[in-house]
């Protein structure tokens, strides 16, 4: 947590409008958001609303630039979460592989207006990968609240990671990637497998 605090705390200084971020680590699946202040809205991001389309008028022609992120900016904010007016999408990459998404949202259509760049240094991100205004409803927060769960889920995977290491001689690492290939060919979640081998080491 110290991190995210140190990261909102740069934000707060270099880009006035933040009103919060998300980051999503690929290999956990766990989505971690940090709510700061949000002016007029003290309770806005509590329920984020569901995304639906935005359908053209019957017999209006569809037309400009399909890649306008402007206009898809305009489109969307009608179903934006309230105090929510811009959003910025970033992917985090180590050794060419997406290892995390950022995601931070502003109060303002122009918050990240020329501040990709700023952006991207706080959190180690791509700047040439952003993305604008892909999650004004601010999905990530509805991901974050199942973050207990999903920590939850890979302690039981690690516990059950360390019993079959020590029995087998193996790393745990080793053993982990072994489970995740196994419950995958059998068709369940690792968890459920997981649950089993602690099981059987409890009835022992």
């Amino acid at each position: 947590m110290a991190q995210l605090d140190r990261a909102a705390a740069q934000l707060e200084e270099l880009v006035p409008g933040v009103v919060a971020f998300s980051v999503d680590v690929a290999r956990t699946g766990v989505t971690v958001t940090y709510v700061g202040a949000i002016p007029d809205h003290p309770n806005a991001l509590a329920a984020p609303r569901r995304r639906r389309p935005v359908p053209a008028r019957e017999g209006e022609p569809v037309t400009g630039d399909p890649l306008d992120e402007r206009a898809w900016q305009q489109a969307a904010l009608p179903d934006a979460a309230p105090g929510v007016r811009s959003s910025l999408s970033l992917p985090v990459i180590d050794a060419g592989t997406v290892v995390a998404e950022v995601v931070v949202y502003g109060s303002a259509e122009t918050t990240f207006t020329g501040r990709c760049g700023q952006v991207a240094r706080i959190f180690g991100a791509w700047p040439g990968g952003a993305v604008s205004n892909a999650d004004l409803c601010f999905d990530t927060r509805r991901d974050a609240a199942a973050a207990p769960v999903r920590l939850t889920d890979l302690e039981t995977i690690d516990v059950a990671a360390q019993i079959l290491a020590r029995e087998r001689g193996l790393g745990v690492s080793h053993v982990r990637d072994r489970m995740y290939a196994a419950a995958a060919r059998a068709g369940i979640a690792v968890v459920r497998l997981a649950r089993l081998v602690i099981d059987d080491r409890d009835r022992a």
